[in-house]
C-alpha cells in the first residue's frame, strides 16, 4: 500500500498527509493496528455524515434526514417573516425543496 501511495506521489505529485489521514476498517479486520502503523495513519470510526449528507453502510433511516428537514423548516420560517404573497411563498418553497431534494438524490 505504501508503494502505491509513493507511486501516486511520483506520478501525479499528490502527497498524502499522514498526520491528517485516518483509516477505516471493517469489523472483521483482525490486524487494524498493524495496518494503520504500516501506513502511518490513525484508526477512526466511520463518520455518520459527509458534506452534510448522511453516510451509512446500512439502510438510511428517517433520523438521517433530520438535517434536511431542519434546513427546510429554517428557510420556510425565515420567509414567513418577509412580506411575500401566498403565491410568492409557495414558489419559493417549491423551488427550495426541489433544489435540496435534487442535491440529495444526486448524491445517492
Amino acid at each position: 500500500m505504501n508503494n502505491v501511495i509513493e507511486k501516486l506521489h511520483l506520478d501525479i505529485g499528490l502527497m498524502m498527509n499522514r498526520d491528517k489521514s485516518k483509516a477505516y476498517f471493517s469489523k472483521s479486520c483482525k490486524n487494524k493496528s498493524e495496518l494503520a502503523s504500516i501506513l502511518g495513519v490513525s484508526i477512526s470510526a466511520m463518520p455518520t455524515r459527509y458534506l452534510v449528507l448522511p453516510f451509512s453502510i446500512s439502510d438510511i433511516k428517517a433520523r438521517h434526514f433530520a438535517p434536511l428537514i431542519d434546513k427546510c423548516r429554517f428557510r420556510v420560517e425565515g420567509w414567513m417573516l418577509q412580506k411575500l404573497s401566498i403565491a410568492g411563498r409557495a414558489e419559493l418553497i417549491k423551488s427550495m425543496v426541489n433544489n435540496i431534494l435534487s442535491h440529495w438524490a444526486l448524491s445517492f
